[in-house]
């Protein structure tokens, strides 16, 4: 008997050997596959774009080797097989031919964690089903010409959200849900954005928000940092055309603050009192009035730049007392004085 044992052993190994790999080491689920397939088909490759970098999805085959799991951009979870995560930053992608920029289909990949399509040229409506990837952690779109109502509410994993270079809008206030606690990085620069997004008030975890180069004009709430008053450590307002601070307040409280510009706007105003914690400010090219005495407090600053302004009064010789200034630019305003 054991002659024959040895001969069936051997046997069940070279068929094991024999078998198309595919079948036997293949991880991807195929709807996912077929998923990720249309979205493949729903554009084509244009490589004299200028943000390509390398078309990814031009490897993309059911054929022979059809794991999903093995291509280019693509990242599985090893125990369930679902797609959870989509790297196509750069990949030369244009000209939707289905329903939209991001066909709907991508809606099936219901477990993805992570989702890189920026540096595209994708055009036209972000689809609904993207609002509805409830695993996503980060989101991003950034370098595209998308358009649309962005809606995050279901989104509650969300830690990491880059939205720059589109056409975008927020849903109102009233139908935002207060649960995006782990979102921590928001950057919606050249947005094409009006108004603050509603959903500034709403969170409770914001580290950093980037949102320069709109068209965000009137006053800056007092909402904007509510929720993350204590984590909130980076803030760009740069180049767009605020006025003022509501209630004419000037002193920023945020304590944790340590990079804020707010250059390039038309704030008319006495100068914003920066907490003690900031290293770099820059509110320079706006139209500042009076004396600068409230930078003294602000014993950590590393860049300093009040330029393009019509500040006042005589320079402080406090400014000798913080030691780590490194770059200081007072130019183009109508102080006395002499930089201690």
């Amino acid at each position: 008997m054991a002659p024959s044992i040895f001969f069936l052993f051997c046997t069940w190994i070279v068929c094991l050997i024999l078998l198309p790999t595919s079948f036997v080491d293949s991880l991807c689920r195929p709807d996912e596959s077929f998923s990720l397939m249309e979205f493949k088909q729903s554009f084509r490759i244009d490589r004299t774009e200028w943000l390509c970098d390398y078309p990814k999805v031009e490897s993309w085959s059911l054929d022979g080797h059809g794991d999903c799991c093995s291509w280019d951009g693509v990242k599985c979870d090893e125990a369930t097989g679902h797609v959870t995560g989509l790297d196509l930053n750069g990949s030369c992608l244009v000209d939707a031919q289905l329903s939209g920029p991001i066909p709907s289909s991508l809606g099936n990949l219901t477990r993805l964690v992570r989702l890189y399509l920026s540096s595209n040229n994708l055009q036209g409506e972000i689809p609904n089903s993207l609002w509805e990837l409830k695993d996503l952690e980060i989101l991003d779109l950034s370098g595209n010409n998308l358009s649309g109502t962005v809606d995050l509410h279901r989104l509650e994993n969300l830690e990491e959200l880059y939205l720059d270079f589109n056409n975008i809008s927020f849903v109102s206030g009233i139908e935002m849900n207060t649960m995006l606690s782990k979102l921590f990085y928001l950057s919606l620069e050249s947005c094409n954005l009006q108004e603050f997004p509603k959903i500034l008030g709403h969170l409770r975890g914001l580290e950093r928000i980037y949102l320069s180069h709109n068209k965000i004009g009137g006053r800056i709430p007092t909402w904007m940092g509510n929720g993350s008053r204590e984590s909130l450590w980076y803030v760009d307002l740069s180049h767009n055309i605020l006025t003022s601070f509501v209630d004419n307040r000037i002193n920023i409280l945020l304590p944790n603050l340590t990079y804020l510009d707010i250059s390039s706007n038309l704030l008319k105003t006495e100068l914003p009192t920066p907490p003690p914690s900031v290293s770099y400010y820059n509110i320079s090219n706006n139209i500042l009035f009076g004396d600068i005495q409230s930078i003294c407090g602000a014993k950590s600053l590393v860049t300093l730049d009040l330029s393009s302004n019509s500040l006042n009064g005589t320079i402080p010789s406090c400014l000798k007392n913080i030691h780590s200034l490194e770059i200081l630019d007072l130019g183009k305003n109508k102080l006395d004085g002499s930089i201690p």
